[in-house]
């Protein structure tokens, strides 16, 4: 395998690593997956106020949850690659190469939000998750 794109946990995972000779930390563009649920907004709006509330709950306390699991799935990704014999090379961007990336990628976003809408506003979204990583 000459490269793949992908979250660090399918280094173990998925055993990529073992198979891969070097690994690039490429974050600073973000993460390569995301999951989210959906529900049909009428669905949504019918639902008694309070299963809408229990709902938004469950999602406050899961949301730091999840993240923590992916955190703790890519750090064994991570120690799994230097437990390999050979231990796999792990590349880090300088900062000039991550500025760079992040320039490469910032058309992709300015795509995303030009489809703002009311009833999608991916700019407040887009601002909100900006917010929160740097946090």
């Amino acid at each position: 395998m000459d490269a793949t794109f992908c979250p660090v946990e399918t280094l173990k995972g998925w055993k990529q690593g073992e198979v891969v000779e070097a690994v690039t930390d490429t974050s600073c563009i973000g993460y390569t997956t995301v999951f989210y649920v959906v529900m049909n907004k009428q669905v949504w709006e019918n639902l008694p106020e309070d299963i809408r509330g229990i709902f938004n709950d469950v999602n406050r306390e899961w949301i730091v949850k999840h993240g923590l699991a992916w955190n703790e799935a890519d750090d064994e990704g991570r120690e799994f690659i230097t437990s390999l014999k050979p231990p796999r090379k792990t590349f880090t961007l300088s900062e000039e190469e991550q500025a760079r990336w992040r320039a490469a990628v910032l058309p992709v976003i300015e795509d995303y939000v030009k489809g703002d809408t009311p009833e999608l506003p991916r700019r407040a979204f887009l601002e909100a998750l900006q917010k929160a990583i740097a946090e």
